[in-house]
């Protein structure tokens, strides 16, 4: 019988070479990729720790897809750009942190009924 042990969560990170730009009226809609497959847990976190600060509120996360989006206007520069992904690596390293820390659920066993 295999295990199923919610306390292996993957760390997650930013792959800037996913960056894509896609123009949006007077707004660039920004979307990059996350490292790897976003587990309940880690998105609940994300979502916690995004409401928390303003300044990841912009930060929107699909979890089913693992991409992040967020918009600037189309006359910033690219200084918005990086300020924004350096957010972002900042939020994900704080929710990898959260997720790593929080309580170890207990290990259900797969085909067993409790």
């Amino acid at each position: 019988m295999g295990v199923l042990d919610e306390r292996r969560t993957t760390q997650l990170t930013v792959d800037h070479s996913t960056l894509s730009r896609e123009p949006t009226g007077t707004d660039v809609l920004y979307r990059v990729r996350l490292s790897g497959p976003v587990a309940v847990a880690w998105a609940d976190a994300y979502r916690v720790l995004q409401s928390d600060s303003t300044a990841f509120r912009r930060l929107r996360l699909d979890p089913a897809a693992g991409i992040v989006s967020f918009s600037c206007r189309a006359v910033d520069g690219p200084t918005q750009v990086i300020d924004a992904l350096e957010r972002l690596d900042e939020l994900v390293q704080r929710v990898n942190l959260r997720v790593a820390m929080r309580p170890s659920a207990p290990a259900l066993r797969l085909g067993v009924t409790p």
